[in-house]
């Protein structure tokens, strides 16, 4: 889950609060109220008002993205047909695949006793599983399988990148609020790609590292994600929003 890219009317709400508040300290410096500047000023503290108000009943509201209604109306075609569609892919299969080795290579660089976490946690309106928790150290690591050396980001800015562009800064925000940690971290691992899963016409020197570069060139690690309790807030706001979406696609198709 990552914020709309556009902003929400709950964030433009909170924007104008924001702006109020900094023009009506203007307003109140003014020492002479009856100057073209304080008339001025009133006026527009009137409008910053209006639309304070007329915003404020979306203040709590969550604004899915356009790829969130794509995915929970897959969801609901999948609910309401009786069908699972399964996701397969070369990408996805290394990972599963090469899981293990990656969290190997992780451990011995870190000298940490890392093993692959196998629990699933629930909540009500939350569930997932991490890839690897440390509750003596208080943090937990998700491990990224890269195809090649080519799509391996090698430096800490294109790992940041990578982590909000796709949303596994809100993955990691959910598995902290399951195992009620603090701090968390994205990894990415380059190791040797299984031969059977190359395509012929790729070049398998690319999925070739481990013999050629220690485990510490072949990891790259994000800052550190942090939850914090506005993060909490947006998480439960954005499950309400999509639950009430999903609820509209089901209905939707029952009325046809």
């Amino acid at each position: 889950m990552g914020r709309p890219k556009t902003k929400s009317k709950a964030q433009i709400y909170a924007d104008t609060v924001i702006k109020l508040q900094e023009e009506s300290a203007k307003y109140e410096a003014i020492t002479n109220k009856t100057t073209k500047t304080a008339i001025n000023k009133l006026e527009k503290l009137g409008q910053l008002t209006a639309q304070a108000n007329e915003l404020e009943p979306f203040k709590d509201a969550w604004e899915l993205s356009t790829t969130a209604k794509t995915y929970i109306k897959e969801l609901a075609k999948e609910n309401f047909y009786g069908y699972s569609k399964r996701i397969e892919n070369k990408y996805l299969e290394k990972g599963i695949v090469n899981e293990d080795e990656a969290i190997k290579a992780l451990a011995s660089v870190h000298q940490a006793p890392y093993v692959k976490n196998e629990e699933r946690k629930s909540l009500t309106w939350l569930t997932g599983e991490a890839d690897i928790v440390d509750k003596k150290a208080g943090f937990i690591i998700d491990i990224k399988n890269a195809w090649d050396i080519s799509t391996f980001p090698a430096f800490k800015e294109d790992v940041n990148k990578k982590v909000k562009e796709a949303g596994y800064d809100w993955q990691q925000k959910g598995y902290l609020i399951l195992w009620k940690l603090k701090k968390a971290f994205v990894c990415y691992v380059i190791t040797d790609t299984p031969a059977e899963l190359v395509p012929d016409f790729e070049d398998l020197d690319l999925h070739r590292m481990e013999d050629k570069h220690a485990a510490n060139k072949r990891i790259s690690m994000s800052d550190e994600i942090l939850l914090s309790a506005e993060d909490v807030k947006d998480i439960k706001s954005a499950y309400k929003a999509a639950n009430e979406y999903f609820n509209k696609c089901l209905t939707e198709l029952k009325s046809k």
